[in-house]
């Protein structure tokens, strides 16, 4: 099971658009829905590669309507797309010209996270 963070269930789904949320739920299950033995602790992934192809098959949505909410929720802080030496990758126009894998993660949430949540 991918674990959601309840603060993206209460606060930020409502506030995107459908494909948005997808997108965000795609990174968020190649992220920390990755649970790997790391020095015999349980650890998740920081970052992970993923092809426009795989969002668009992940998501069941079109190219333009996938770029465009990548930009929205790089705008929002919600995620960050990153090339493999780590530098930040902050529209389209720099994300075609990448020749090389992108990496998403999520970004920092923009609202307080309280006690317990998960």
């Amino acid at each position: 099971m991918v674990p959601v963070p309840a603060i993206y269930i209460d606060y930020v789904m409502p506030a995107l658009t459908d494909v948005e949320w997808r997108v965000l739920l795609v990174v968020i299950r190649q992220t920390i829905g990755w649970v790997f033995e790391e020095g015999g602790s349980p650890a998740r992934k920081e970052r992970d590669w993923l092809s426009h192809s795989q969002l668009k098959a992940r998501t069941g949505k079109g190219g333009d309507a996938i770029s465009r909410s990548i930009d929205s929720l790089v705008r929002y802080g919600l995620i960050v797309v990153e090339r493999e030496d780590g530098r930040v990758v902050t529209n389209a126009q720099e994300r075609r010209r990448v020749r090389h894998r992108l990496y998403y993660r999520l970004g920092q949430l923009p609202y307080p996270t309280g006690e317990g949540e998960q």
